[in-house]
């Protein structure tokens, strides 16, 4: 008897426990129904750090304040990953000097305070580690001194790095991933042109081995190729002993039509593949247009040449283009090219792709800049304060 009555009251209990238990469930739903959702809180369609942008040009040598200013504009704009130029002949000269890291530092320091991860390209050799000293775009001679350049900068920015010992105030955003070199396969980028892959494979080795002895996790990412980029790796490939040293390999392409980019990465991406790198990633290094077409003739590169309405239309459609097929085509980043450039009939077609307009020392947002913050808003679900971060 007193064992029944003991059951019925766990019994009862239990029962208790399970209404409360709705109860407080019922609660909680209709506190949260009551809440306003924030934008930090809605759905992303692309992972973190894919939609990127170029900082180069003449805007690299503006006043600092103007710099600082202008990267917190790209954090509030949605740029999540800034490709930077670290220019060797101008952090090392003369031969056996320490490296000058001003330049390299504030753009560091930039990118860090404001939430947004740095791809470098590390490229341009000194004229003493050229191959023909006069020519800026010269393969460099001496592979082992561009190898002691690139480990320095892993070790200074690097997760261990003694850039972030020596700035405690400063959030601390290592850098990652090293970009080696800038389209090789094109004459003016890699003098004497003649044997390329092989030279350029050289170098790939060297560095890699150079970054990876400073940060063994670190991404290493092959020379961006333009124009026919298939066919480009596929010479670096065929050049022998590359697949292990680079963990993504980059493409460039500029077109007025979005469908030109999703085909070329295609025929890359097969490129890839049919040298047994199907695994490995793609970073779309540069992609754009040029606002140009009123402005210059130019028959070599009309094929995209745009007005500056036609350029704010492009952006859109061509970051969902390749969102759409970057788990087929195993897509990682897209950088826009460019942050800013002059818009000056001087500086030729490229001087008119930029989100903004920079000459003399005034940056003038252009039609493109408010279409890239539309498609970051829509891709992240939110958008950005100072810090990258989302806000209500």
């Amino acid at each position: 008897m007193r064992a029944a009555r003991r059951t019925r009251g766990r019994a009862a209990c239990a029962a208790a426990s399970r209404a409360t238990a709705v109860a407080v469930l019922v609660a909680l739903c209709a506190l949260a129904a009551a809440v306003p959702a924030v934008a930090g809180a809605a759905e992303r369609k692309v992972p973190r750090g894919f939609v990127g942008v170029m900082w180069d040009k003449e805007i690299q040598d503006a006043p600092p304040d103007l710099q600082r200013a202008q990267w917190q504009t790209m954090a509030r704009s949605g740029v999540e990953s800034a490709r930077v130029i670290f220019s060797w002949h101008l952090a090392q000269e003369p031969p056996g000097s320490e490296p000058d890291f001003t330049r390299t530092d504030q753009m560091v320091r930039n990118a860090a305070a404001h939430g947004i991860d740095l791809l470098p390209v590390i490229v341009y050799a000194p004229p003493w580690a050229r191959v023909f000293p006069d020519v800026l775009g010269s393969a460099p001679s001496d592979m082992a001194a561009y190898g002691r350049y690139v480990s320095e900068l892993v070790r200074r920015y690097g997760p261990r790095g003694y850039f972030w010992r020596d700035n405690p105030g400063l959030p601390k955003r290592p850098i990652r991933a090293w970009q080696i070199w800038n389209e090789p396969s094109l004459p003016y980028q890699w003098e004497p042109h003649a044997g390329w892959p092989a030279r350029y494979a050289e170098l790939l080795r060297t560095a890699a081995r150079a970054v990876r002895s400073q940060d063994r996790q670190a991404k290493v990412i092959l020379a961006g190729f333009a124009n026919h980029a298939w066919t480009a790796v596929a010479r670096v490939y065929k050049a022998g002993g590359v697949r292990r040293y680079f963990d993504a390999a980059a493409v460039h392409m500029y077109s007025a039509k979005t469908a030109d980019y999703v085909e070329v990465v295609r025929r890359f991406r097969r490129a890839m593949d049919r040298a047994g790198d199907r695994r490995k990633p793609i970073w779309v290094t540069e992609v754009g247009a040029s606002a140009s077409l009123a402005v210059i003739r130019s028959p070599d590169h009309e094929h995209f040449q745009t007005t500056n309405a036609g350029l704010a239309r492009h952006i859109g459609p061509s970051f969902r283009a390749l969102a759409r097929v970057r788990r087929r085509y195993r897509i990682e980043r897209v950088y826009w090219y460019t942050w800013a450039s002059p818009y000056d009939a001087t500086t030729g077609v490229f001087g008119y792709a930029g989100l903004n307009a920079f000459h003399g020392a005034r940056v003038k947002p252009m039609p493109a800049l408010a279409a890239f913050r539309r498609m970051a808003v829509d891709f992240h679900g939110c958008r950005k304060d100072a810090r990258a971060r989302c806000v209500r």
